[in-house]
């Protein structure tokens, strides 16, 4: 399974590595740590080492660059702050503040520890524009469509949980921006 995993990791590097939009590497997203993370995370480094490579699952291990604890609060990402060890691996919320409905509280607390602390870098925010995709009904109306618009109710969707961000999928703000 490496070799297939490497195979393909390896493509992606060599075709996106001089794409100036690329700014890290990730090893992937919520699916465990082990054997071919490490090795994933040193092949990277050997194909391309001016470019963190980040990894949430890592936790604390030695396979990432940053450090990146999905949703932690407050007083997690402040003592990793204060921390003397790490010193050189910043803290950057790969997600934070899940913006869906009424839920983005304490976005203010977040800031305040960002400025407050270098080590900490900022984070994601999911979503952070919705993920629909303009679409025409059959009157010629556009609409944005999503999750179970594009197949039989027979097939599994998110339904409108892909149109839950900050800004909407037209560039537009959604109120929760005036806060």
């Amino acid at each position: 399974m490496v070799e297939g995993t490497h195979a393909k990791d390896k493509r992606m590097i060599e075709r996106d590595k001089n794409h100036p939009s690329i700014i890290a590497w990730s090893l992937g997203n919520e699916a465990g740590n082990g054997y071919n993370f490490y090795n994933t995370f040193l092949l990277a480094e050997n194909i391309d080492n001016t470019r963190p490579i980040v990894y949430e699952r890592a936790l604390e291990e030695w396979n990432t660059n940053t450090i990146g604890d999905m949703y932690a609060d407050y007083a997690v990402i402040e003592k990793y702050a204060k921390r003397k060890k790490d010193a050189y691996r910043p803290f950057i919320l790969c997600e934070y503040a899940h913006a869906m409905g009424n839920s983005l509280g304490g976005l203010n607390e977040y800031m305040d520890l960002f400025e407050t602390y270098n080590k900490l870098q900022g984070g994601f925010i999911w979503d952070f524009q919705d993920q629909g995709l303009l679409t025409k009904d059959s009157n010629g109306t556009e609409y944005f469509a999503y999750g179970g618009d594009f197949g039989p109710d027979s097939i599994p969707s998110d339904h409108n949980f892909l149109n839950n961000g900050l800004i909407k999928a037209d560039k537009s703000f959604n109120p929760i921006c005036m806060k």
